[in-house]
C-alpha cells in the first residue's frame, strides 16, 4: 500500500491570516503549481482576505491534482492595555497568550489578532499573578495586573532597633527585620532609645526583594567613640554572619553579611563579647579614652558541637486551600532563647527567589499563607531562629494541586460554600417576604 499524498498548510495570524502550503509525500521532485479557489498564486503562500472555506489545490503538469478544503475563522483585532496599578511602575513587560495558541511579548498597549467572537487571553509578567479573561474580538480592553508579595528586609545597627514597615512592627532576627508585602510605596521607620530615628519611603518594584542596611546614630554621638571591625573564621578567614557583639551594659549589635559590625560607646573600660552558635566565644577588654574611631579584627574558632542536643524542626502538614491559600504546620520548638519561626515559600526546589512569613509566637505552630494558585508547584521549609544566632531548619515539602484528590477536595469545598451562600440568600429572602406579608 503506497503513501498518501495530501496538502499541508501553516497559518500565520496577523491583521489578515497568511497560509503557507506544502505536500506530504510529494510524488514529484518538482514543486507543484498552487491554486486557491481555482485562482493561480505565485509561490506557495497566500494572504486570505477574510474567514471562510477555501479550496487549496496543487497541480502537476502530468495532470496530477491534489486538493484540500480548509476553514478559516473570521478575524478581528483587539487592543489590550496592560498596567500594574502602581503609579511609579505602570507599564511592566509581559507576554500575552491568545487562545492558548500564539503569544506576543509587549509593554503597555498591544493590538493582537483574534477570531470574531469569544477569545481567551492570558497575561504573564515577572512579579505578577497571571491574568486571564475572555474577550470579544474587535473590542478593546484594559488589564490591571496584581503583583505578588516581595520581601522588604532591613539590617540595623544596633541589633535592638525597632523597625516598622508600613506601620507594622517586625521581628528582628540577628539584626535583620523582614516583612512580606504587596509592592507599593512603602514607609520604613527605624528607632531605638538613645538614637536618632530614621524614616523614609521606598517604591517597591514587583518581582524584586528589597534589602537595605541602616546605622542609627546616637543622640550624643559627639561624646562617643566609634568601635567597628570585622569578624572572620580563624581557620579559613571567611566573614562570619550573625555574630552577637555585646557589652555587659546590654549594648549589642550583629555582624552583617560581610562580617562587619559597628558600635558607639562612651569613654570607659569595656569587656566586649563575640558570640556565634558554632564558634567558641571571644572576649576583648577595651579601654576607651577618647572619641576617636577604633577598628578591630576578630577571629573566632569553631567549637565542638553535641549533635544529640540539636533541635529537630519538622513540618507536620502542608496543603493548598481554596485555590489561593495554603496551610502549613510544624513541630514546636520547646527550648530557650526563642526568636521567631520563619516560613520560606518558593517555586523552586532549590528555594531560590523565595518569600517569607514570620511567626513571632513560640506557641503558634501553624500558618495560612497566600498566593498558592493552581498551575504551579510550591516548596516550603520552616526554620526557627534563636536570639543567640542559632538557626534550625526543617526538610522541604511540596505544595500544589497536582494531586487529583486535593484538587477535587478543594473544588468540593468551594462548591459547598457557593451552595450554602445561595441557600442562605434564598432563606433570608423568604423570611423577608413573610415579614412583609404580616405587615
Amino acid at each position: 500500500m503506497g503513501s498518501i499524498t495530501e496538502v499541508l498548510y501553516n497559518l500565520t495570524y496577523s491583521a489578515k491570516p497568511v497560509g503557507t502550503f506544502s505536500l506530504l509525500n510529494n510524488p514529484s521532485p518538482s514543486p507543484p503549481q498552487w491554486f486557491v479557489d481555482g485562482q493561480y498564486i505565485t509561490g506557495n503562500s497566500y494572504t486570505f482576505a477574510s474567514g471562510g472555506i477555501y479550496n487549496i489545490t496543487a497541480e502537476y503538469g502530468t495532470g496530477l491534482v491534489i486538493t484540500r478544503f480548509i476553514h478559516l475563522p473570521s478575524m478581528a483585532s483587539s487592543a489590550i492595555t496592560v498596567s500594574s496599578g502602581l503609579g511609579y511602575y505602570s507599564t511592566p513587560d509581559y507576554t500575552i497568550n491568545v487562545n492558548r495558541f500564539y503569544h506576543f511579548n509587549a509593554q503597555g498597549k498591544v493590538t493582537v489578532p483574534v477570531v470574531s467572537g469569544t477569545n481567551n487571553i492570558t497575561i504573564n509578567s515577572k512579579g505578577f499573578n497571571p491574568y486571564a479573561r475572555d474577550i470579544t474580538g474587535g473590542h478593546d480592553y484594559s488589564a490591571t495586573l496584581i503583583p505578588r508579595n516581595v520581601n522588604v528586609s532591613v539590617f540595623t545597627f544596633p541589633g535592638k532597633a525597632s523597625v516598622q514597615i508600613n506601620g507594622q512592627n517586625t521581628t528582628g532576627i540577628m539584626g535583620i527585620h523582614t516583612l512580606s508585602i504587596t509592592p507599593q510605596s512603602t514607609n520604613v521607620a527605624i528607632s531605638s532609645p538613645g538614637y536618632q530615628p530614621i524614616s523614609y519611603k521606598i517604591d517597591v518594584i514587583p518581582g524584586k526583594n528589597y534589602t537595605r542596611q541602616e546605622t542609627l546614630i546616637p543622640l550624643n554621638v559627639s561624646s562617643m567613640a566609634v568601635i567597628n571591625g570585622n569578624v572572620t573564621d580563624g581557620l579559613y578567614s571567611f566573614p562570619i554572619v550573625g555574630v552577637n557583639v555585646a557589652t555587659k551594659d546590654s549594648q549589642h549589635t550583629y555582624t552583617n553579611n560581610s562580617g562587619y559590625f559597628i558600635m558607639f560607646l562612651n569613654p570607659g573600660n569595656y569587656n566586649i563579647s563575640f558570640n556565634q552558635t558554632l564558634y567558641k566565644p571571644k572576649y576583648l577588654n577595651l579601654n576607651i579614652t577618647s572619641t576617636q574611631t577604633s577598628s578591630l579584627s576578630v577571629e573566632l574558632y569553631p567549637k565542638q558541637t553535641n549533635i544529640t542536643n540539636i533541635p529537630s524542626m519538622k513540618i507536620g502538614r502542608a496543603f493548598p486551600l481554596l485555590f489561593y491559600f495554603g496551610y502549613v504546620s510544624w513541630s514546636k520548638y520547646t527550648g530557650p532563647q526563642f526568636g521567631a519561626y520563619q516560613i520560606y515559600i518558593s517555586t523552586s526546589h532549590a528555594m531560590t527567589q523565595y518569600r517569607t512569613v514570620t511567626v513571632g509566637n513560640q506557641n503558634t505552630t501553624f500558618a495560612f499563607i497566600t498566593g498558592i494558585i493552581p498551575g504551579k508547584n510550591y516548596y516550603i521549609t520552616v526554620s526557627v531562629f534563636l536570639t543567640d544566632g542559632e538557626i534550625y531548619g526543617s526538610h522541604v515539602v511540596s505544595l500544589g494541586y497536582s494531586n487529583p484528590f486535593v484538587l477535587l477536595a478543594n473544588a468540593a469545598i468551594v462548591i459547598g460554600i457557593i451552595v450554602y451562600a445561595v441557600m442562605a440568600t434564598r432563606y433570608l429572602g423568604r423570611m423577608r417576604k413573610k415579614r412583609e406579608i404580616k405587615f
